[in-house]
C-alpha cells in the first residue's frame, strides 16, 4: 500500500483538492491490489512445462547407446541432470571417454549430435554428451 503524504506545504492554495485526488488514487490502488489477489487465487496450478524424460530402454536411448559404442568405445555411464533453478527441466548425460586427439574427439562429438538429431529430432535435446580425454 502506498502511504499518503502526511503534510502538504501551506503555500499550496488547493490543498483540499490535492488531498481528494490522493484519496481517489489510493482507493484505486487498493482496489487494483485486491483484484490482483483475487485473480492470483483463482489461477489454476500450472502443469510442468516439459514432459517427463523418456525411459532408459526407449528406442532413442538404444540408438544413443549404439552411437556411443561406435564412436567412443569403452565404458559408458548415463546420468540424469537438471537445471538448478528448475528441477523439472531434466536431461540425460552420456559420460564417455576418447583416446583420440582433441580434433578427432570434437569430430566424433559432432557426428554423435548430427546422427542423433537426424534419427530422433524431438528427443535429441534431452541427451547430452560429456567426453573426457584419456
Amino acid at each position: 500500500m502506498i502511504a499518503q503524504p502526511t503534510s502538504i506545504p501551506a503555500s499550496s492554495g488547493n490543498q483540499p483538492e490535492i488531498q481528494q485526488e490522493l484519496l481517489v488514487l489510493q482507493t484505486r490502488l487498493d482496489e487494483a491490489f485486491a483484484r490482483i489477489q483475487q485473480l492470483e487465487a483463482r489461477q489454476p496450478e500450472q502443469p510442468p512445462l516439459r514432459p517427463p524424460l523418456f525411459s532408459l530402454n526407449s528406442p532413442v536411448m538404444d540408438f544413443a547407446r549404439q552411437l556411443c559404442e561406435e564412436l567412443f568405445p569403452g565404458p559408458l555411464e548415463i546420468e540424469v541432470a537438471c537445471a538448478p533453478d528448475d528441477p523439472s527441466a531434466q536431461w540425460y548425460v552420456f559420460l564417455v571417454s576418447c583416446k583420440e586427439d582433441i580434433q578427432e574427439s570434437i569430430q566424433r562429438e559432432l557426428k554423435f549430435g548430427r546422427r542423433l538429431v537426424e534419427a530422433f529430432p524431438d528427443e535429441a535435446g534431452d541427451i547430452r554428451l560429456a567426453v573426457s580425454p584419456v
